[in-house]
């Protein structure tokens, strides 16, 4: 599990590039979803990999970001139904997932409304 540190570092991280191009197909275990896996270079010492999920019949996907030796680091869901944290808080259909102990996933944040710039 990614300390909270290391967490902070790696999503700071300018350097952070998806290498090549991104290649979408058919989720065999979801049609007619479509997903993306692709390594990710960066200064820093993790092996990350960015994962993209979508899908059109739901009109809803996320992007994951995975560090090889523990696993997932964070996630963006968007156009989704809706997420229902442990708490009962409802973050909204844009969000964004921290895996951490004990929880793992089960917890959201909204993200910040940015349109105005700031």
């Amino acid at each position: 599990m990614i300390n909270d540190d290391d967490f902070r570092t790696i999503i700071a991280d300018r350097s952070k590039l998806i290498s090549g191009g991104i290649h979408w197909s058919v989720a065999a275990d979801h049609p007619p979803a479509q997903r993306f896996r692709q390594p990710v270079r960066s200064q820093a010492p993790w092996q990350l990999t960015a994962h993209g999920f979508w899908n059109p019949m739901y009109q809803s996907g996320s992007f994951v970001l995975t560090e090889d030796g523990s696993g997932r680091i964070a996630g963006l869901c968007f156009g989704h139904h809706g997420h229902t944290n442990p708490n009962g808080a409802r973050p909204g259909p844009l969000h964004l997932h921290r895996w951490q102990d004990p929880h793992q996933a089960r917890f959201a944040a909204p993200l910040p409304d940015l349109s105005d710039g700031s």
